[in-house]
Order: structure tokens, then sequence, then C-alpha cells
């Protein structure tokens, strides 16, 4: 029989990993805004936050209703969004 990890150290592994990706994020909403591909934001850290709670959302939308209309249709919104983050500030 396998052990099973302690939940404690089971959410200390995932929030490693999502400090992880906030942040590689942030650098990217960095590189995007120095690179021209992005506008000025305040906050890389906070557009960073708002981009993982976006993907997140779509993941689990995606994993909820399988069907490819709707994975098209989120993949879609995400695409929007990051166009949106292009043009303003």
């Amino acid at each position: 029989m396998e052990a099973r990890a302690p939940a404690a150290d089971v959410a200390r592994i995932l929030r490693s990993g999502y400090a992880a990706w906030h942040e590689q994020l942030t650098k990217l909403v960095d590189r995007a805004h120095s690179e021209g591909d992005m506008a000025a934001c305040a906050d890389p850290a906070l557009v960073a936050r708002g981009l993982a709670a976006m993907v997140d959302g779509v993941a689990i939308g995606m994993l909820r209703d399988g069907s490819r209309l709707a994975k098209r249709r989120r993949l879609a919104t995400l695409r929007d969004w990051l166009n949106i983050l292009r043009q303003t500030g």
C-alpha cells in the first residue's frame, strides 16, 4: 500500500508551484511591456494574478464541460483578455 502525503505537505507543494508560476507570469508581463507587446501597467504582479485567475477559470471550465465548442469559446475569451491587456494599461 502506498503512503499518502499529509495534507499540509500537499498544500505546501501546491503553494510553491503556484508561487513559481506567478513569478514567471510577472516576468512575462514585464517582458511584454518592455518589448512593446503590452501597454504599461502600474503593477505587473497584479496583472499576473489576474492572468493566473483567468487561466484557472478557463481550465476549470474546460474540465467541467469538455465539448470542443466550449473549449474554443473559452480559449477565445482568454485571447480576447490578452488583447485587451495589449491595448490598455
